[in-house]
């Protein structure tokens, strides 16, 4: 009752938040699945995403159809599922229920979960990916290696390594030190055993095959070549970004702290550590490190300017493994203290540590306050709806509008192209489910703050800049209309002889 009630909760929190219209990112989604199947790998590189996950949403559209809460029930649906599935595992290794609760809750309620695992992009499946690797490395963390290297966890681990990595290859930089990891323990035991190959190796190797060649589907090499674009909004300047990263503080140094203090206390008391209860510390270092190491990787990789992967859509990987962790640790250490306490007072101090962690994680983050005021845990604030609507009902036939999506590939453009007439990713925003009208033409812009500079104004401006931002460039020329973080621009000429020509 207790899984199926977390995936409940957790549906709840997202289902709302699935009616909103879709965000620049999501209009890419919709865009790259609205043609036939043979499309969808290119329009899918054309983001520079790897389709198969585009190629999935597109099987699913035809059976659930377009609209914004069936396609986002993918999201909704898996990253529910893990929070369920992150609970029963934590709960069976570490053997308490108010532990795997507080993992589960923890997934089911942080912001970056709640955004990520409502998106229609390839997070969410990424996140309940990585809640089975760690369900995996948990089984074989256990097991002698000849076991372990040749039994069905093993194959498990490297299928949702692959699934994920196949949806979004940086997750690999979060997972790939988990074989590192168990390999070395597993030669620390039995050497002979774990240099020996075995038949399930060929799925670890089939696998990997299958993500390189799914990198190659979608365009690695222009990706590569275009990734100072990214630097804009992924790039690290300093260590101190680290700490902003995730509220470290909740998330793992108060659990970290329950946990040390209950091991001392209850070495103090009983002299002695079963051999059982090794394995589940031992596991938890794992976690903490694999948490700590991505981080810094990553971190590193955008600070010398590899590439600019320095944000949480990167890591997302590692957001499961810091909720087992966050969960884990705090039941571990208030379990050390049954010599003290009884197994159901435990069982309830872990329930309320992780209550209050919890609450003030949601908190900090904003999502107490919204959920008191009645609003949805999230918004995006993009109402491309909206904004399209009011263009359609306001342009005359014939017209033209210009489209600003602030994308990171407008920065490709060439200098002298101030205007293009054929945008294909572009313009993918007036393309996809709130569709311009077929009779307006439609251009994309690369700099709105050259528009003194082309000659004859637009019927329309439609840009993913903020009302105040696009006041200090076009403002004196064109009255505008805010939809959240899109803006629609109308000419004041315009406007001023609409309104003679009605009186």
């Amino acid at each position: 009752m207790l899984s199926i009630s977390i995936f409940v909760f957790s549906c709840a929190l997202r289902i709302p938040a699935s009616q909103e219209s879709y965000w620049i990112d999501e209009l890419h989604s919709a865009w790259s699945i609205a043609g036939t199947l043979s499309d969808v790998a290119d329009r899918a590189a054309q983001g520079h995403q790897q389709p198969i996950y585009f190629q999935f949403l597109w099987f699913w559209k035809q059976f659930f159809g377009d609209g914004e809460v069936a396609m986002r029930m993918v999201s909704v649906l898996a990253t529910s599922l893990g929070c369920s599935v992150l609970f029963v595992s934590v709960s069976r290794f570490h053997g308490s229920l108010s532990a795997g609760f507080a993992a589960g809750t923890l997934l089911a309620t942080e912001t970056m979960s709640v955004i990520f695992g409502t998106e229609l992009r390839p997070y969410a499946i990424v996140m309940l990916a990585s809640v089975f690797v760690c369900f995996f490395t948990s089984v074989l963390w256990i097991q002698p290696p000849d076991v372990g290297r040749s039994s069905r966890a093993w194959v498990g681990l490297w299928i949702a390594i692959a699934i994920s990595a196949l949806c979004q290859i940086t997750s690999m930089g979060v997972f790939l030190w988990i074989p590192v990891v168990l390999v070395t323990r597993h030669a620390l035991k039995d050497s002979k055993a774990t240099l020996k190959f075995y038949r399930t190796d060929l799925w670890a190797i089939g696998l990997m095959v299958c993500v390189g060649l799914s990198l190659m589907s979608s365009g690695v090499v222009q990706t590569w070549n275009e990734r100072s674009l990214w630097a804009s909004f992924a790039s690290a300047k300093s260590i101190s970004q680290i700490a902003e990263l995730w509220p470290w503080l909740p998330l793992l140094l108060a659990p970290l702290f329950v946990l040390v203090a209950g091991v001392l206390m209850g070495r103090i008391q009983t002299r002695q550590a079963s051999l059982q209860g090794i394995e589940k510390l031992t596991i938890l270092v794992v976690w903490l490190g694999i948490v700590l190491l991505s981080t810094i990787f990553f971190w590193w990789i955008a600070y010398t300017g590899i590439a600019a992967v320095w944000h949480r859509r990167y890591l997302i990987a590692s957001l499961p493994i810091i909720a087992w962790f966050f969960g884990a640790a705090i039941g571990e250490g208030i379990d050390r203290l049954r010599p003290f306490l009884s197994s159901r007072i435990t069982g309830l101090a872990t329930f309320l540590v992780s209550f209050l962690l919890i609450g003030f994680i949601m908190f900090e983050q904003g999502t107490a306050r919204r959920l008191v005021r009645g609003e949805w845990p999230i918004a995006r604030r993009e109402d491309w709806r909206g904004a399209i609507e009011l263009v359609n009902r306001s342009t005359k036939p014939g017209g033209v509008v210009w489209i600003d999506p602030d994308l990171i590939e407008q920065k490709a453009m060439q200098p002298s192209e101030v205007l293009l007439e054929n945008g294909g990713y572009l313009r993918f925003a007036v393309d996809g489910p709130y569709s311009i009208r077929s009779d307006l033409s439609v251009l994309v812009v690369k700099n709105l703050a050259r528009v003194e500079d082309i000659g004859n104004l637009p019927d329309v401006i439609l840009s993913r800049h903020g009302c105040y931002p696009l006041e200090n460039r076009i403002g004196s020329n064109f009255n505008l209309h805010c939809f959240g973080g899109v803006t629609v621009g109308i000419p004041i000429e315009a406007m001023l002889s609409n309104r003679a020509s009605f009186e």
